[in-house]
């Protein structure tokens, strides 16, 4: 026996000992021998209730937890269950009088007894992971017979206190597991297979009994897993799931999608950050107002981030930031995501019973409990676009980079918009560009506060721009368009305005004006130097009919109706020279 133990990877201490240990490696069962004149009165099993000192076999001190699981007599802990015995009930070469333990713990309570002292044993190991109930009797019968023949011990009596508690009769459907394993399986097969590994199945009900060491299987999932690992894996064929119908992107998903590619394409590496901020670096943007507010995390991951973040541009700076110091100087980066601005109050946020389908009613009081979400774009453009080589010189980003990367989103949109100066945080105020569409601001972008540019180390006059998707109309992408046909009519106009009108200003004027045979207007110069408050702008309109060649006179009155427009909208007056 003592060979036996020891070619299993455990010592041999005593007879006694070595007999529980020999039983649990033949049967499974773990056993624990108490000194029986060490106990006094009876053993019960019950949590340790307070925090406090005990010694188990190895030597050991530990500290209770009062959650643990002990086996304690009517003055003290013993054992901890199912992990390890106390040193106060050891069997000694002293010992006359034996009490044997033969019990099947909760394996949940025995997992956390082992996790919480971090104590691994031989019996833990085999109990957390459950053992067959009708062994406790079993194995007491085996220790005393073992004993009985290696030693002059007699058995005086066995006490048995509570039922086993055995597996759950299941009723189960065939065709479930059919259907679960994707493979035709026969009622009679399946019975067949299920007695094989030891249940009892009533084939008129089909009600199932897994046998006593099964304690695993308690429901049809299980069984269908069962009959999958007898009849082989490799007899289930790999058939991909069917496509649902009608199965495509949304059109936000698209535009988003589209969006991201175009900037992708385009040399932006898209970044992607947590949604969380402080407000420490919503004071350093110079947000105000309904800009500043947003809402606080209940269990933030971090105290030093407890707010939901109010902009896209912040985090791409800190991301900027991270990488300068790493050595990185010429780089754009991008990132598309929700920002979260505390425009509506919430409602209480409720935990709807699972057990039921909700109602409408629920279903509205969840939505309210969810903070509203905008979806934004935005870039951070830093350093130089081109590197200086035998080409030519380098050229750094401006904030003509940043707008037009905002109106080639608007474009891609197929959107029509307006722009015009700004002061808006965190871009600085007089290099700051708005885009409206239908009326509304949805983008913005230019050149970064030189304030924000030093705090975070950024190189001078760095720019980013930031879109809201979420508030842009629905249209359709703009598609590729053929090649017209017919020729074009080449138009120029230079106007005379005051110094406090915007080119945009100008350029609408003109649209509205033109007509619908207006192709394309292009700002191509702008003059500042005629003095009195005045500045010269001059524009490239091209018109073009689709199905036929326009005459002088029809180009020239779009032209003239056009300017007439610019006229009476801004003041304009036609340069002749």
């Amino acid at each position: 026996m003592r060979r036996r133990i020891e070619k299993m990877g455990m010592r041999s201490i005593s007879l006694v000992v070595d007999v529980t240990n020999y039983v649990m490696l033949e049967l499974g069962q773990p056993l624990h021998a108490f000194d029986k004149s060490k106990i006094q009165g009876g053993l019960t099993i019950k949590r340790a209730g307070k925090a406090q000192p005990f010694t188990t076999l190895d030597g050991q001190v530990r500290q209770l937890d009062p959650d643990d699981l002990m086996v304690c007599d009517d003055a003290q802990p013993l054992a901890l269950a199912g992990t390890m015995g106390g040193a106060s009930s050891e069997i000694s070469e002293t010992t006359t009088d034996i009490a044997l333990e033969a019990v099947r713990f909760d394996p949940v309570c025995v997992a956390k007894n082992s996790r919480r002292h971090k104590l691994s044993s031989e019996a833990s190991r085999r109990l957390e992971r459950s053992v067959d109930p009708s062994l406790a009797e079993l194995a007491s019968a085996r220790f005393v017979q073992l004993l009985s023949e290696n030693s002059s011990a007699q058995h005086v009596a066995t006490v048995v206190d509570g039922e086993p508690r055995f597996a759950p009769v299941v009723k189960v459907d065939p065709a479930y597991i059919s259907r679960i394993l994707g493979v035709d399986v026969s009622p009679v097969q399946i019975a067949e297979i299920l007695r094989t590994i030891g249940c009892d199945v009533n084939e008129k009900t089909f009600e199932v009994d897994p046998p006593s060491w099964r304690s695993d299987l308690l429901t049809s999932a299980d069984f269908a897993e069962e009959v999958a690992r007898m009849i082989g894996y490799d007899k289930i064929p790999s058939i991909l799931p069917p496509r649902p119908k009608h199965a495509s992107l949304t059109a936000t998903q698209k535009r988003r999608r589209a969006v991201a590619q175009m900037l992708a394409s385009r040399g932006l590496a898209e970044v992607q950050t947590f949604p969380f901020t402080n407000q420490e670096t919503i004071d350093s943007m110079g947000f105000v107002g309904e800009r500043a507010a947003t809402y606080r995390i209940a269990n933030p991951m971090s105290e030093e981030f407890p707010l939901m973040r109010v902009h896209l541009v912040p985090g791409l700076i800190e991301v900027a930031q991270r990488n300068i110091s790493r050595g990185a100087k010429d780089f754009a980066i991008f990132e598309m995501g929700s920002i979260f601005r505390s425009s509506q109050k919430l409602v209480p946020f409720i935990s709807p019973d699972l057990s039921n389908r909700p109602d409408q009613k629920i279903i509205d009081q969840i939505f309210a409990s969810v903070p509203p979400q905008a979806y934004h774009v935005a870039g951070l453009l830093v350093g130089k676009v081109e590197s200086e080589d035998w080409q030519g010189k380098a050229r750094a980003y401006n904030w003509q980079d940043a707008i037009a990367y905002a109106q080639d989103i608007l474009q891609l949109c197929n959107l029509e918009w307006t722009v015009k100066r700004s002061d808006f945080a965190p871009w600085h105020p007089g290099r700051c560009a708005e885009l409206i569409v239908d009326g509304k601001a949805v983008a913005h972008a230019g050149e970064l506060h030189p304030r924000i540019v030093a705090k975070y180390g950024l190189p001078e006059r760095s720019v980013a721009f930031a879109v809201g998707l979420s508030a842009l109309p629905d249209s359709q992408l703009v598609r590729p368009t053929t090649v017209g046909t017919m020729p074009a009519a080449l138009q120029d106009v230079a106007l005379i305005v005051d110094a406090n009108i915007t080119a945009s200003q100008v350029e609408e004027a003109l649209r509205h004006g033109a007509g619908e045979l207006l192709e394309s207007i292009t700002l191509f110069d702008r003059y500042d130097k005629l003095g009195d408050g005045k500045i010269s702008l001059a524009f490239s309109l091209v018109f073009r009919a689709p199905d036929r060649t326009l005459t002088g006179a029809e180009v020239t009155a779009m032209r003239e109706s056009a300017v007439d427009a610019a006229v009476k909208a801004t003041g304009a007056v036609l340069r002749t020279a």
